[in-house]
């Protein structure tokens, strides 16, 4: 399960407080409240498992999009790198380099 943070008990508090006012509105009349408690609950669990799922969702999706990022953000770097290097007359590197050079700064950096 997703570690809970800051926008999940945003967003799960107020609607806990939400449901219950609205489990105290109808269960004033009931004649069995246990019931209409355990439905409660099981709303209340159904949406946090679905608020995990929601944000497992954003974390693949940050993290892809973290990906694609620093792999332009590579690109341009190493097309800059090779434009200078190649002005100056040293040699431009392969595509096979910069492989190489984006695997080695992707586990340094983490």
């Amino acid at each position: 399960m997703a570690e809970p943070n800051a926008l999940y008990f945003s967003i799960l508090i107020p609607f806990v407080t939400h449901v219950f006012d609205i489990h105290k509105t109808h269960t004033c009349n009931a004649s069995n409240n246990i019931v209409n408690d355990k439905g409660v609950l099981k709303l209340v669990w159904k949406s946090a498992r679905e608020l995990c799922r929601l944000d497992r969702l954003l974390d693949r999706l940050l993290d892809k999009l973290l990906d694609r990022l620093l792999d332009r953000l590579l690109d341009r770097l190493l097309s800059t790198v090779t434009f200078w290097t190649h002005n100056f007359g040293l040699m431009a590197t392969d595509r096979q380099a910069s492989k190489q050079f984006r695997s080695f700064t992707v586990i340094t950096m983490t």
